[in-house]
């Protein structure tokens, strides 16, 4: 065997796995994978199986189907995780907006000092970051589900009320939210300033914005679809 076709039967399944991969992690963080993604999984898994029979390349074949195999149990991992998640944590992160629209303004009292990371994930839950535990309860966990009310408009209305000449902010955030690109804002005070401040900012990871059903948030809303 040359030294070519050895490096082509390394890099064959090494690309099929790679490939199958850039597939996989998307469908678990709950986005879609790129259709070129998609395509190039077909083709390195295909090529691996075809040279492994054809060639008789045995353990090439048997990477192969072993990489083929990972398929339907990844769907089955995904399915056990969601019925989980159905009977744990998750239903317990489901809160009202009304109460945590108190615990926000609490946590963020002029006498503190904290900033709060604060906006909305791609699968709708609400981002809390650094949000204190209270004396009448725990920590929230950093994601949380509302009973009702569309996200984005919440977190718009926790802006009016919290934060002095929020109208800017919110028109930024829409606007870039209209436009396909998530914000959020990182709420705090600087020192020896009594006043909340918002520095709206992009988190890594969740760049692409929520598909909330709302009349002004929803998809083909916006400034620039408003008529």
């Amino acid at each position: 065997m040359g030294v070519l076709s050895t490096i082509g039967l390394i890099c064959l399944p090494v690309l099929a796995a790679w490939s199958l991969l850039r597939v996989l992690v998307p469908i678990w963080r709950g986005d879609k994978p790129r259709i070129r993604d998609v395509v190039g999984a077909g083709f390195w898994l295909g090529g691996t199986l075809t040279v492994g029979s054809e060639e008789g390349h045995g353990r090439l074949l048997i990477i192969g189907w072993g990489l083929l195999a990972v398929i339907p149990l990844f769907g089955i991992g995904l399915g056990i995780s969601a019925a989980v998640s159905a009977f744990t944590g998750k239903r317990g992160s489901v809160v009202d907006p009304t109460r945590l629209r108190l615990r926000i303004a609490a946590a963020t009292r002029p006498d503190t000092a904290d900033s709060i990371l604060f906006g909305v994930a791609r699968n709708g839950t609400v981002i809390l970051g650094g949000l204190p535990a209270t004396p009448d309860g725990p920590a929230l966990p950093p994601r949380v589900r509302l009973a009702h009310e569309c996200p984005f408009c919440f977190v718009e209305e926790v802006l009016t009320e919290l934060v002095e000449d929020a109208a800017p902010h919110i028109a930024e955030y829409r606007n870039d939210v209209a436009h396909g690109k998530n914000r959020v804002f990182i709420l705090g005070r600087l020192d020896g300033d009594p006043r909340l401040r918002a520095e709206i900012n992009t988190l890594a990871g969740e760049e692409n914005p929520h598909a909330a059903d709302c009349l002004v948030h929803g998809p083909g809303r916006g400034p620039t679809h408003e008529r």
